[in-house]
C-alpha cells in the first residue's frame, strides 16, 4: 500500500491527490538511505508509515475538537 492509500484510509476519505505541474525546487526522486544514520548514530525506524500516520490524525483530532 502507498502513502497515499494510508493518508485516505486515516483521513476516512477516497479522494484522489491532484498532482500539479513540477515546480522549481520539487524532488522527483527519493533515494533515500537510512544506513549510515543506521551505523554511526544506531538509528532504527520504530514508528512504521501507518502507525506515524494514525498518530497524527488521533493527536490532532483531540487537539481540535472542542
Amino acid at each position: 500500500m502507498n502513502c497515499f492509500n494510508h493518508l485516505r484510509d486515516q483521513a476516512g476519505t477516497d479522494l484522489e491527490p491532484i498532482h500539479g505541474p513540477e515546480r522549481k525546487g520539487d524532488v522527483l526522486h527519493s533515494l533515500a538511505d537510512i544506513t549510515k544514520a543506521k551505523n554511526l548514530l544506531g538509528y532504527e525506524v520504530k514508528v512504521s508509515v501507518e502507525e506515524g500516520l494514525r498518530k497524527t490524525f488521533d493527536w490532532y483530532k483531540e487537539k481540535l475538537s472542542c
